[in-house]
């Protein structure tokens, strides 16, 4: 069975006392990352799953991409429920990575669209190889 690697790499650039901003780099295209300065997800690699949420599943936008599921990051240490979602501030994760398409000093926007393009390649690569599987990379 041929299986497919997809990385997703998260590269931290800018550090303050609010919040942490990244550049996430995913099959050729490139989003923008936030997270809370006071949780950021420790260095590593994880393996990403697609799983539903029973915070955001049920809600727009997420109920209308990739069968409601949204990525769950799996491994990171002391902490269950980390995901790539919706948001544009801090103060709109606990922990999660928030995707933008731009950003600014403090937050990332169009994250709706960044959400479902992302969403949408992951769709994609499914289709085209059933046993692709993700792996996200997060660097300091």
């Amino acid at each position: 069975m041929y299986i497919n690697e997809c990385p997703i790499t998260v590269e931290r650039f800018c550090h303050t006392s609010v919040c942490t901003l990244s550049r996430v780099l995913f099959d050729g295209m490139t989003f923008y990352g936030l997270e809370p300065s006071n949780f950021v997800v420790p260095a590593g690699t994880y393996h990403l799953t697609l799983t539903h949420s029973p915070r955001f599943s049920s809600k727009s936008p997420y109920n209308s991409v990739h069968d409601s599921k949204v990525p769950l990051v799996n491994g990171v240490k002391g902490h269950t429920g980390i995901r790539l979602h919706v948001g544009n501030y801090p103060s709109e994760t606990q922990g999660c990575l928030l995707l933008g398409l731009r950003q600014n000093e403090c937050s990332v926007l169009d994250s709706v669209k960044a959400y479902k393009k992302f969403l949408s390649r992951m769709s994609y690569l499914e289709s085209e190889n059933p046993n692709v599987f993700y792996v996200i990379k997060y660097l300091n």
